[in-house]
């Protein structure tokens, strides 16, 4: 969901550009199908012009809900969001990938190599269900000797 807010808010510009094209078309097409409708004389004309303008209608309030969609997604609900939101979904995957290639496997005290071989954590496994251990945890206090 961050990916789509933070490609409605990027592209604001383009979106409503591409929405105004398609909202002179829309509209260029209501506009002719309603003439064609109001000038028709036979029935069966008649229908085959309010089956056009049905469509036209349709795509006219379309484009129309997908303008005020956007505004009001732009405008008013993305920057209500907090700013974390972004971060933390956009480079949530880059830390985790970054942090378990930092380190080779003999150097890291946390973790062993898996007995699988490599897998798609690069065949680290944590050694208890804590990813963290304290550095100090299973040594001996050291009292001051007296």
């Amino acid at each position: 969901m961050a990916a789509l807010y933070k490609f409605l808010a990027s592209y604001e510009v383009l979106i409503y550009i591409l929405l105004a094209i398609g909202g002179m078309f829309s509209f260029r097409w209501l506009w002719r199908s309603w003439r064609e409708w109001r000038i028709a004389v036979f029935t069966l004309e008649r229908e085959f012009s309010a089956r056009r303008l049905g469509r036209s209608v349709a795509l006219s309030v379309i484009v129309v809900m997908l303008f005020c969609a956007e505004f009001f997604m732009a405008t008013f609900f993305i920057p209500g969001l907090p700013a974390d939101f972004f971060y933390r979904h956009a480079h949530a995957g880059f830390h985790l990938h970054a942090h378990r290639h930092a380190f080779r496997r003999d150097d890291d005290p946390v973790c062993k190599p898996a007995a699988r071989g490599p897998g798609r954590d690069g065949g680290l496994r944590p050694k208890s269900n804590r990813a963290f251990r304290s550095p100090n945890r299973g040594m001996k206090s050291r009292a001051p000797s007296s």
